[in-house]
């Protein structure tokens, strides 16, 4: 199954966003071609995460997400407009959080986690710095709530 969702990615995913961000690409230059661009990529998103149970497993997932980084990259470095630039980002932070939460990446691959985020600091470091920015706001808030339940539990003098 893995190696038919490879093939289905290399012959209509990536065909299409190569043709949509190549340098030279007359399909990027039409009016309306953000809204494609963008829901061209969302498009190769979605795939992965609703053919992540059956990639993960046959080994698959590690090539095709890597794939999808490299355009994702060439998206958001190759004149991107304001909804590519405002869009990309945040979906992408999304998507990181839901193949975390599912294992994809993170401990489970430490190699993959590495090589992801090697990309990422190349074309949207922002991401990082508000993951970095959110993961410590709710550790200052679970402390907090471990503070103020501790104190709650304390004995009075």
């Amino acid at each position: 199954r893995g190696a038919i969702l490879q093939a289905c990615f290399e012959e209509v995913v990536w065909k299409l966003l190569e043709k949509l961000t190549s340098e030279g690409s007359e399909e990027g230059k039409e009016p309306g071609a953000e809204k494609l661009k963008v829901r061209s990529w969302i498009l190769g998103c979605t795939l992965i995460l609703r053919q992540l149970p059956d990639l993960g497993p046959t080994g698959y997932f590690p090539l095709i997400w890597v794939q999808f980084l490299t355009y994702s990259e060439k998206l958001l470095t190759t004149n991107p407009g304001p909804l590519v630039s405002e869009v990309v980002p945040q979906h992408l932070s999304n998507t990181l959080d839901v193949l975390e939460l599912d294992g994809a990446l993170g401990y489970s691959n430490p190699q993959l986690w590495v090589e992801t985020w090697g990309r990422l600091d190349r074309f949207c470091p922002q991401i990082k710095a508000e993951r970095m920015a959110r993961d410590s706001a709710e550790g200052v808030q679970e402390a907090e709530g471990a503070q103020a339940e501790s104190e709650g539990q304390a004995p009075s003098p």
